[in-house]
């Protein structure tokens, strides 16, 4: 059947037409593929030669919309020609999928041809979402059970756990499951390089996540947004569980403890077994003193400010984290080559002096 009203389109010179260019067709038969094709302009046939190229619209051919009526998109039938797309390298084609920021377009090149899915399942398993319990169980399932689910999570750079909109409704024990993440996910992880914990990483928690974090010996990049931690001490144990950490984001964190240690420039009490990670990138963001002031204490006495690059201490209010800021400051070396640094109270002034 759909030969048959193809052939009517390639024909149709030669037959009566309606307004929209096919041929009146009477009864029920593919009433649906005929009611498509009525929106469908005439398309131009194959061509076999080079110099039938430059006489075809190829805006109306390929792309269903000519240069005058974008506005008129129509489902395409017909692919690229052959001897437009053989003259493509796969090369040229896998750097233009490197562009693709919508999963479903991904998903959509993973189905156009064989040479195209190697390609296109790399980039759809480099970075990975998990956006709710629904979403954590159905990917553990999936690689306790099929092999290949196992081999795709090879490819995976970035992981992305985030708490989903119901979860404040739940129960503690549904709340965390995330503290299974580590021991589910860290052998089947092994090139993982960036974790991103967003709203998801509060108390009470399982000693076993911090430990089970060294499963992920790859990991180089860490964001904790939106977190709270028991002390400060669980906070250094996720930092040192991590050997390769070369960047750490920390953003709106808050100790559950309400004592605040005085800093007074000597290192806490910690007894680390670890040696401390040689950071490149650093950013402390809207953190509580009740937090900020002893990890601050640790990273200058620790030497860990030695390496930094980049330092951006974002929207930390001066009057209660003025020194932690200029001690760490003051520990830099001349390696820095970026500093980020707004004090609330400077800006409180220029916003009340209309600078």
């Amino acid at each position: 059947m759909p030969g048959e009203s193809c052939k009517a389109l390639s024909n149709d010179a030669a037959r009566p037409h309606s307004r929209h260019g096919i041929r009146a067709v009477s009864g029920t038969r593919n009433s649906y593929l005929l009611l498509m094709l009525r929106l469908l302009q005439p398309l131009h046939p194959e061509v076999s030669s080079p110099t039938e190229l430059s006489r075809i619209d190829w805006h109306d051919y390929y792309w269903g919309y000519s240069n005058e009526s974008r506005a008129l998109r129509r489902v395409i039938l017909l692919p690229l020609p052959s001897a437009i797309s053989d003259r493509i390298p796969l090369e040229l084609i896998e750097n233009f999928l490197d562009f693709l920021c919508d999963i479903r377009d991904l998903y959509n090149c993973t189905s156009v041809c064989r040479a195209w899915y190697p390609h296109t399942r790399t980039l759809l398993y480099s970075r990975i979402e998990i956006r709710g319990r629904k979403t954590y169980e159905a990917l553990a399932q999936l690689s306790l059970r099929c092999a290949q689910t196992r081999q795709c999570l090879f490819l995976t750079h970035t992981l992305y756990f985030t708490q989903d909109v119901d979860a404040d409704r739940r129960s503690h024990s549904g709340e965390n499951y995330y503290q299974t993440l580590p021991l589910v996910f860290g052998g089947s992880l092994p090139n993982l390089q960036t974790l991103i914990f967003r709203n998801c990483l509060s108390p009470p928690y399982h000693s076993s996540f911090v430990i089970s974090l060294t499963r992920f010996t790859e990991v180089a990049h860490l964001n904790l947004d939106t977190f709270t931690v028991s002390s400060y001490i669980d906070l250094l144990r996720i930092i040192l569980s991590l050997p390769q950490l070369r960047a750490l984001l920390l953003v709106r964190g808050r100790a559950a403890s309400e004592q605040c240690p005085p800093f007074n420039g000597l290192p806490p009490i910690f007894a680390a077994r670890r040696p401390a990670p040689r950071l490149i990138k650093l950013r402390l963001d809207a953190l509580h003193p009740y937090l900020l002031l002893p990890l601050v204490s640790w990273l200058v006495s620790s030497g860990v400010c030695k390496t930094l690059t980049c330092l951006d201490l974002g929207r930390l209010k001066y009057s209660e984290s003025g020194p932690a800021a200029e001690a760490i400051i003051q520990a830099l070396d001349p390696s820095l080559a970026s500093l980020c640094y707004m004090p609330s109270s400077s800006m409180e002034q220029n916003s009340k002096s209309g600078i």
